[in-house]
């Protein structure tokens, strides 16, 4: 019995550890394949220092998945990110481990940037991953020079995706150390 409850035990840690490293994965999204079930929108294309931003993520899809906004300049990560009645700990960028989206249901961030902005350009960009693939999708935000015209033109977005399946099954770390778990504790109790 003490041998059974030692099992269960490890279980419930091994498992609570790998959605808590499944969680962190967010914040390191990559990819450069394109998708069109997916739609990046920036409320504005000109940029200016000390500014909110409305980035909007949409799907054609009704699908669960995690996502990594982040605003680029000069390969660094710049301005500050926030998602309604969400927190994030990514250092890069705002993680959102699990979020549905579909027809009726999109995912609206805020981006503001740096009051001190020295760039020129920004990219926007939404990694987005379900169950199949990674996607990113991209949005140029420039500055306006003072003596030109305003930059009235539509979003400049771009997608892309990198599948990550092996064996016609998604290899996340949640369900190999999940699968780990239940052979191990199997093992155990024959």
């Amino acid at each position: 019995m003490a041998l059974t409850r030692s099992a269960i035990l490890l279980f419930l840690g091994v498992a609570a550890t790998a959605f808590y490293a499944d969680a962190q994965n967010v914040c390191q999204l990559s990819s450069n394949v394109t998708n069109t079930n997916y739609t990046l929108a920036v409320n504005s294309q000109n940029l200016a220092g000390g500014t909110s931003y409305t980035v909007t993520l949409s799907s054609t899809l009704n699908t669960t998945v995690a996502v990594l906004f982040q605003a680029m300049s000069n390969n660094t990560s710049i301005g500050s990110w926030s998602v309604a009645n969400m927190s994030s700990n990514c250092t890069s960028g705002f993680g959102v481990s699990s979020y549905l989206l579909n027809n009726a249901n999109t995912l609206t961030a805020s981006w503001t940037s740096p009051a001190n902005l020295t760039g020129t350009t920004v990219t926007i960009s939404a990694l987005v991953s379900d169950s199949v693939s990674v996607y990113q999708f991209t949005s140029n935000l420039n500055t306006v020079s003072s003596t030109s015209a305003p930059n009235v033109t539509t979003a400049n977005t771009t997608a892309s995706a990198t599948t990550q399946k092996s064996g016609g099954h998604v290899n996340s770390p949640t369900s190999l150390v999940l699968a780990l778990c239940f052979l191990v504790i199997s093992k155990l109790l024959s």
